[in-house]
C-alpha cells in the first residue's frame, strides 16, 4: 500500500519530470531534468567530498 498525503497531492520528484519527458518524447523537458538531477548529485558529492578533509 503506498502512502499518499491528505487530499491525493503528493510531492513531484525530479525523477518523474524524467519519465513524463521519455513518455511524451520532450527533448526539452527531459534535459532540463536530467541537467537537474546531475547538478544535484555534483553538490552531493561536493559535500560529501568536503567532509572527508
Amino acid at each position: 500500500m503506498q502512502h499518499r498525503p491528505r487530499g491525493g497531492r503528493r510531492a513531484k520528484g525530479l525523477g518523474e519530470d524524467v519519465l513524463e519527458a521519455l513518455q511524451y518524447a520532450n527533448v526539452g523537458q527531459g534535459i532540463l531534468a536530467g541537467f537537474s538531477i546531475l547538478f544535484c548529485a555534483m553538490i552531493l558529492d561536493r559535500i560529501v567530498q568536503g567532509g572527508r578533509k
